[in-house]
């Protein structure tokens, strides 16, 4: 009860007794004054009611906007602090995962360390976010990759992990928890620093082979936070369950102390007193007076010397407990704009009619930047970032910092929309089209489908010659060349895998000569690849694999980052039809359920019925009969069917 009570004092409800007072006033007056007397007293109590009342309803409404608005600004932060942490995780987490993903797709030899080493060199430079990567096999050895904060230089080196208890852990955990996922926080005696750690872990024909391992450092969480603008000065968070402090503006001042044994520290060393009282029943209490939006938390936290609003959320599956991302006000910051609404009411119960308007006027402006802030609150949930304008700061400094917060706020989530478009690149254009119909939603799909399978030649000759900044300009020219004729027939790009593309026609948008289409497409790369040189003079040749058959296509990935793939055996047999290229020395191979449905544009001849590998039965492979199928010695032996 005492919480309740409290918190209203934050936000009032104000009653017009004066209008009582002078009406008894009045009363006593119509038996001591003539008629004349009377009518003025009564027609002054007549208007000074008349003002009360219109008071009273501008002040009621007045608080419940502002109450509204401050409670929108303040969850809005909450939300923006989880996006963020989200954000700053992301590439450790696509590091690690897509990672293990080439090494299960046969692109990586667990066996062969320096390779694994060279290909984790490469991607980690693609995602600057992550500190390192390691690959650790069930023996304890591996490989590292890091970048050198000094002269910004990446390489891998190989390391014994014996006696690492974060690397004996994830080692451990291979025999029961195959899916990536956040481990526990890992503490670095040699760089003095705390790590968040996403492990992928690696089976092959279900024997664990290893464990990549991506790093991120817990100061690039509280350096973030320190850029995280909120309204009225608020305090964010984020705690390891409620104990511990993983990101918080205090951590870098004190330099806390750490150790394996306690990577992180604890509440009480950080002093947050809000913090430490937050789940104390004597000293915080759940918040009932205010709208919480979906996901949210509050608490309202009262001691001897201040009370406290505190919002937050928890978030699931980052490690063996939920994180807490929030922030923290105090109610002496927040008391001042219902101070103003009050102050309001005032100043018009001291005016006649002149000033009656004046307030009314008053009231327009002080609570029209006030919706506006709620109304653009309301937008931005409805409508997203890029479609709320400024907001107007109004005529007081309180109100102008609001607005000022709202706004820094508004433009940073628009630049986090802006990065989301520019990664959003890597989303097939169909697909991204459908998303936006759909409303977001992308259902499963399972059907026919001409799966189209490329592969460079020769390609791990090249990424050892070259330096990983040329390399990925020579695959990013590369890329572009074969994309076109994929698109411009229909076909729809569903990844990028190292060198090796895999695009489908027909899923998830339908056209009735999808295989004509991916035939017409493979043979339109190799003409255009046959005279052209990528990055300082490098010719690019290209393995080609196409097969028909039924597949399931749809969004897979985290609550926070999907990705659109398609899964089944007819995307594996595209993947071997692929790699028999180099026996026959062809450079596109066609399944025979492609060849059946091509129609008669081409010309075709028989390779064989090819046992494929990992599959009990074979295949009917067909070579392309003229000059189309750009076929020729490649770097590979070449052999006669």
């Amino acid at each position: 009860m005492k919480s309740r009570r409290e918190y209203r004092k934050v936000m009032p409800s104000s009653r017009p007794t004066p209008a009582r007072a002078v009406r008894s006033q009045a009363s006593t007056s119509s038996r001591r004054y003539g008629i004349t007397t009377l009518l003025a007293v009564g027609f002054g109590g007549l208007i000074l009611v008349s003002v009360l009342l219109v008071l009273f309803f501008a002040v009621r409404g007045g608080v419940q906007s502002t109450r509204d608005a401050l409670a929108e600004l303040a969850q809005l932060t909450v939300e923006t602090i989880a996006t963020e942490v989200n954000e700053r995780l992301s590439p450790a987490q696509r590091l690690s995962t897509g990672l293990a993903r080439l090494m299960r797709e046969g692109i990586i030899d667990p066996a062969d360390l320096p390779a694994v080493g060279k290909q984790m060199v490469s991607l980690l430079i693609t995602e600057p976010g992550a500190e390192a990567v390691a690959f650790i096999h069930p023996d304890l050895h591996g490989v590292v990759a890091s970048t050198d904060s000094a002269t910004g230089r990446t390489a891998w080196v190989r390391r014994d992990y014996t006696g690492q208890a974060g690397a004996e852990d994830a080692v451990r955990n291979l025999a029961h928890n195959t899916d990536p996922y956040w481990g526990p926080v890992l503490y670095s005696a040699e760089s003095e620093r705390s790590f968040l750690n996403h492990r992928a872990p690696v089976l092959l024909k279900g024997k664990p082979v290893g464990v990549f391992i991506a790093t991120v450092t817990i100061e690039t969480l509280s350096d973030s936070l320190a850029r995280v603008r909120n309204a009225f000065a608020g305090e964010a968070f984020v705690l390891d369950g409620p104990t511990h402090v993983i990101a918080h503006r205090r951590m870098a001042a004190l330099d806390l102390a750490r150790s394996p044994e306690f990577p992180l520290p604890s509440i009480e060393a950080l002093g947050d007193r809000v913090l430490m009282g937050l789940f104390d029943e004597t000293l915080s209490t759940p918040l009932t007076e205010v709208n919480l939006r979906p996901n949210n938390e509050g608490r309202l936290y009262l001691d001897q010397e201040d009370e406290f609003v505190v919002f937050y959320r928890r978030l699931w599956d980052m490690g063996p407990v939920p994180w807490l991302v929030g922030v923290h006000y105090a109610n002496a910051d927040l008391r001042s704009a219902f101070n103003r609404v009050v102050d309001a009411a005032l100043i018009g119960l001291m005016v006649t009619l002149v000033a009656v308007l004046a307030a009314i006027a008053l009231g327009r402006r002080v609570a029209a930047p006030i919706r506006s802030l709620a109304n653009a609150a309301r937008q931005l949930q409805s409508e997203g970032p890029g479609s709320v304008t400024s907001v107007e700061g109004g005529p007081t400094r309180e109100l102008g910092d609001a607005a000022e917060a709202f706004n820094e706020m508004i433009q940073e989530l628009r630049q986090q929309d802006l990065i989301r478009d520019t990664f959003g690149k890597y989303v097939p254009k169909d697909v991204a089209q459908r998303l936006l119909e759909e409303g977001g939603q992308l259902p499963v799909e399972t059907g026919l489908a001409t799966i189209l399978f490329s592969d460079i030649v020769g390609f791990s000759t090249l990424s050892e010659n070259l330096p990983p900044e040329e390399l990925i300009t020579t695959l990013n020219e590369y890329f572009t060349v074969i994309t076109e004729p994929i698109e411009d027939l229909g076909g729809v790009i569903t990844q990028f895998q190292g060198d090796a593309v895999l695009a489908t026609f027909n899923l998830p948008v339908p056209h009735p000569d999808h295989a004509a289409n991916a035939v017409r497409a493979a043979i339109e790369i190799q003409r255009r690849l046959e005279h052209r040189r990528f990055g300082s003079g490098h010719e690019m040749r290209t393995r080609i694999g196409i097969n028909t058959a039924s597949i399931t296509g749809g969004a897979v990935g985290s609550s926070g980052r999907l990705s659109y793939t398609v899964h089944g055996d007819g995307v594996n047999v595209a993947a071997r039809i692929e790699e028999l290229n180099k026996t026959y020395g062809t450079r596109i191979l066609i399944s025979g359920s492609t060849l059946a449905l091509c129609g008669d544009g081409f010309r075709f001849e028989p390779v064989g019925d090819i046992p494929i590998r990992g599959r009990s039965g074979s295949v009917q492979i067909y070579r392309l009969a003229d000059r189309t199928d750009v076929s020729g010695p490649t770097s590979e032996t070449q052999a006669t069917p």
